[in-house]
Formats: structure tokens, sequence, C-alpha cells
């Protein structure tokens, strides 16, 4: 029996590692479902920034994993090079990982419309686009798009995914009457024990560590602020990450002259996925005052190498103390994350192990993911079975 055909498409992908998390979310769906659906990706030939396509592969397409997929290049991304691939997969469903996504959902919605493709079920998965935070940035021209949509009615047949209720909220708030699936992002696999510690953890000293693309929603010039009004013990700050957004570092890099004697911030470059876990081994504590988060896959990665989080309220990562994992504070509570780096600076190697502990358990058990696995799944049989013409309502 043919497995169902779900063409994803995305902006990234594998080998692709700079937009951060979505890539990690696709790739886990496919490995984790791959036996079950037929996948096929269709995806920019380049990673985020790059001027130049993969080198292992150029154009074309290749088996990654379980999915099919297929590279295109900047000149391919037009309306006829688009829908020609879309016609060539001819899939049940189609599964978009963003709603402002000019090439990879704007385009299909738009041929869908017109009738330059065939009417198939469409998932859009948001990842955290409506969040007010996400809203402010550029909000000029997502307001009007979010307004052309609601106008010509690009998406009264779609679903919706939602990783959890708040981003379900999210949705609504911006089209009412949406069709909403709840099925959570899907965590890749993590290892079940904690590397060595590269250090050990000297009380009145603090290695801390900022790992995210550096952009404005990553909200690095406010975890440097914090930084700056810090004069106890001896603090290592490193930044690893690429530089999405140029203007946005040289605010950042201007703040470093504000820090105090005692810390020392230095940006470490980029690292490739499978050096992350490697990297946190070498930290205390992770520090991520994100404005806001839909999954937060390097907190996930986090947790399970042993490295507890200092993180923003705007994450679905909350309540972490009381499993002793690390701390959720209010984005606008200066003085609490103070406190928190205060607390650590103060911990002692056996303190601070409590902590890794609780972390990598915390990680362990939630990445039991049959309950997961099982609703991503449910969503998609249940939109391939209702069909297109019945508003894929699950």
């Amino acid at each position: 029996m043919n497995r169902p055909c779900i063409l994803i498409m995305t902006d990234y992908y594998l080998p692709g590692f700079k937009a951060g998390g979505p890539i990690r979310t696709l790739s886990s769906i496919v490995e984790h479902l791959g036996d079950e659906f037929s996948f096929i990706v269709l995806t920019r030939d380049r990673d985020l920034g790059a001027k130049k396509p993969y080198p292992e592969m150029g154009r074309g397409h290749l088996c990654f994993g379980k999915a099919e997929v297929f590279y295109m290049a900047p000149g391919d991304l037009t309306f006829s090079g688009i829908g020609l691939k879309i016609r060539e997969s001819a899939p049940d469903l189609i599964y978009l990982n963003s709603f402002f996504s000019p090439q990879f959902t704007i385009i299909p919605m738009v041929l869908n419309k017109l009738g330059f493709i065939p009417q198939i079920p469409t998932i859009i998965a948001p990842r955290g686009e409506f969040a007010l935070s996400a809203l402010k940035l550029k909000s000029f021209k997502k307001r009007c798009y979010v307004f052309f949509a609601k106008l010509l009615g690009f998406v009264d047949l779609v679903v919706w995914q939602a990783s959890g209720e708040h981003e379900a909220s999210d949705i609504r708030r911006e089209f009412p009457n949406a069709q909403i699936v709840v099925a959570p992002d899907l965590p890749p696999l993590i290892p079940k024990a904690r590397l060595p510690k590269k250090h050990t953890k000297v009380q009145g000293r603090l290695n801390l560590v900022f790992l995210s693309r550096i952009s404005p929603m990553k909200n690095l010039h406010t975890a440097l602020e914090i930084l700056s009004k810090l004069n106890k013990g001896e603090i290592v700050f490193d930044i690893w990450g690429p530089i999405e957004d140029q203007s946005y570092w040289r605010k950042c890099t201007k703040l470093f002259e504000s820090l105090p004697e005692n810390i020392t911030a230095t940006y470490r470059g980029e690292v490739f996925p499978e050096r992350v876990h490697e990297v946190f081994s070498g930290y205390d504590v992770f520090f991520l005052p994100t404005l806001g988060e839909n999954f937060g896959h390097v907190i996930l990665e986090s947790l399970g190498a042993g490295l507890p989080v200092l993180i923003s309220d705007r994450t679905p990562w909350r309540n972490l103390a009381e499993r002793c994992a690390g701390w959720d504070v209010a984005l606008d509570d200066i003085i609490g994350f103070s406190n928190v780096l205060k607390s650590c600076i103060d911990m002692d190697a056996r303190e601070l192990d409590l902590w890794a502990d609780g972390a990598i358990k915390y990680a362990t058990v939630f990445c039991d993911t049959d309950v997961l696995r099982d609703k991503t799944a449910s969503l998609f049989l249940k939109c391939l079975s209702r069909g297109y013409q019945t508003q894929c309502r699950v």
C-alpha cells in the first residue's frame, strides 16, 4: 500500500542549520513519521544568508534521511517554477512551514487560489509568527499580508497547526474563524547522559553561554544590558550563532564597552548542530532572554546536555525552577534576571550538579515522544481523510 505523500514547503532545510529550530522541527517530523508517510521537501539550495548553494549537492535533489529533498536555485523560485514542482510532486497534502514566506507559502497560496495547481489539503504551521512580539518586527508588511489574505480568502480552506494553546490563541486573534489543531512540535532524539564538563564550577565564577541566531527576537542586547549591571564575581560570556542581522549585531557589540571589568564577552562564531551538545558541555548556564519562542529547540538541547537554562517567560518552557532545571523570568524583570545570575555565581560544583541533573531529567521525560508523535500523525491522517472540499475540519 502506498504511503500518503506530504509535500513540505520551507525556506530552509538540512543540511542547513542557520535558520535554527524550524529545520530541526521538520527533520524530526520526517524521521519520526517517515515510515508512515512519504515526505517530499521543497526548499532553497542554500542556507540562511548564504550566497552559494550547498557544496555537497548543488542544484537538484537527493534523499536526505527519510525524505526526498528538492533544492531550488534563486532563479527557480518563481510562480511557474514553484507551481511546476508542486504539480510534479503530486502530493496528497501540502505542509507549509510559515505564513509569511513569500516563495514557500504566499506563492503556493496564490497559485491555489487562482487554480494553477490542483486543490490539495493544506496545513500551515506558523511557528510562532503570530506572537505579538514577532508581529512587531517588520509589522507593516506583515499586517498588509494578513489583511489581503483575509480579503482574498487565501486561508479559507487551510488547517492551522499550533504547537500549543498559546499559539492557537495567537492564530485565532488574527483569523477568528481559523480551523486549528494543536499538535506540539516533535523533539529530536537527545543523548541520555550529559557529557563530562570541560571545567569544574568554582564558587565566585560563572561560565555563561548564549547560543542562537543573532537577531532582535533572540534579545542578545538585553542579556548584555543585564550583565552590564553585575559587578559581582568573574563571568565569562560566550556568544555562539550566525549573525542574521548585521545592524543589530553592531548594536550589541557597542554594549560590550559597557560591561564591567569582571565580565569577558566573546563572539565565538557559528556552531554546527552536531557540535551543540559538545559546546554546551563547556558552560555552567545557558542565557537566552528571548522575546518569544514557539518551541525553543535550543532550550531543549541545553537541558538535554545537562546545562540549566536562564530564559524569559515567553517560551513554552515554564516553571523550570520547580524541576531544578533552570529559571524562567518575566521578560521585563531585570532585577529577577540579575538575582538568578548572582545565585549562579555563588554556586559551587556540587550545587550546580543538582541543577544539571534536573535539566537532563526534565529533557529525558519530555522526549518520551509517543504521545507527541501520535498527535502529529493524527493531524496528517485526519486532514487527508476529510479532504479539501470539507475544509479538513478536524
